[in-house]
């Protein structure tokens, strides 16, 4: 059987692409996609109402591959554009890909050995991811493309460990099985969620991870876009979007308390920098306060008190305080969170990641 031959006779994946003025990095992104060692694709990329030129760069696309598919519809957000590219799916397995990542050149070949070596119970499979800049640059942020927390791998029932931490990361991650996603239903939609988004994609690998069992890629396969203007952007949406999708965790599922305030404090912990780089200096407060409801362990990171402090003198002096030099207005970076990093915090989080693990929370 000839090299393309075997390709065809895979199984079907398809490549769902969410995207709203785009056109910055779309190219990349589907280069990205084209560039796959697994060839047996249909690539469908729903433009949700872009006011740019991403639709005519995706036709020009659509014209020179033909397992490429452009699908328009006025703008209702990324959950609701995920799920008509479900709706007008065919393959055998989905892989979400927002509009400005890329995937490296392995990432469905070896997704999709890991679902077809497992059997139907297998809902999907994730793998690593790094942060990149608005110029594909990798952004040396600490924790990234390892093995997650504890450095062992995270495995079969994982519904537990993916409330206490995002360990799937984002959107572009997983490879989920097209059976395992028309039981669970769609993603959460902004109008679902009150006009806000940001967490529709853990919501999702949460709902069938409660079902199926989670395989684990271990390797670094997806480039997550990361620059200051994106990450300092609707902070307090994410965190609406967060308390909506934990509220519709504790309405369908028993989950215990001690385990939804540690949830709560890696994520407010995650959004903390970002409102802080941003000079928003009453999400930062507001954010600490959810800390200290949640998890005062959080408070066991040094970093976080030269934001406390920062943030208390800007509501003093001003909100350009300290002066930031013009390199860094010019191209900022984004913030790292502060995370459990320091030694006492490691003994915390490894005595937690036990207890999340072995279910003896």
């Amino acid at each position: 059987m000839s090299s393309l031959s075997a390709q065809r006779s895979k199984a079907l994946v398809s490549v769902i692409v969410p995207s709203y003025n785009a056109s910055r990095h779309i190219c990349e992104t589907l280069e990205s996609v084209l560039a796959q060692t697994y060839r047996n694709l249909e690539v469908i990329v729903i433009d949700d109402g872009s006011k740019d030129h991403t639709p005519d760069i995706v036709a020009n696309y659509a014209r020179r591959d033909s397992r490429i598919r452009l699908v328009n519809q006025p703008n209702a957000g990324v959950g609701a554009a995920r799920n008509r590219g479900i709706a007008e799916a065919s393959g055998v397995f989905i892989a979400p890909l927002d509009a400005d990542d890329v995937w490296y050149t392995q990432k469905l070949e070896k997704q999709v050995a890991s679902l077809q070596r497992n059997g139907e119970e297998w809902g999907f499979a994730y793998c690593w991811s790094k942060s990149i800049n608005g110029w594909s640059k990798s952004i040396n942020e600490r924790g990234e493309a390892r093995l997650p927390l504890a450095h062992r791998p995270i495995r079969g029932k994982v519904f537990h460990a993916l409330i206490y931490k995002n360990i799937v990361g984002n959107a572009s991650v997983p490879l989920f099985r097209t059976s395992a996603v028309r039981e669970v239903g769609g993603y959460r939609t902004r109008a679902e969620q009150g006009g806000v988004q940001g967490c529709e994609d853990w919501d999702f690998t949460l709902r069938v991870a409660a079902k199926y069992l989670v395989d684990e890629v271990p390797d670094c396969l997806v480039g997550y876009r990361k620059s200051g203007s994106t990450m300092s952007s609707n902070v307090l949406g994410m965190a609406k979007s967060y308390e909506f999708i934990m509220s519709e965790l504790r309405r369908n599922y028993q989950i215990p308390e001690k385990l939804m305030g540690w949830s709560a404090g890696h994520f407010y912990n995650y959004l903390l920098p970002m409102a802080y780089s941003s000079g928003n200096s009453d999400a930062v407060l507001q954010f600490l306060k959810v800390i200290c409801r949640s998890d005062l362990a959080i408070f066991l990171s040094p970093p976080l008190y030269r934001m406390v402090i920062v943030t208390l003198l800007r509501k003093i002096a001003g909100p350009n305080f300290p002066k930031r030099r013009r390199l860094e207005e010019s191209a900022p970076k984004p913030p790292k969170p502060p995370g459990l990093h320091w030694i006492p915090a490691h003994w915390v989080e490894e005595r937690r990641w036990a207890k999340v693990q072995n279910g003896s929370i």
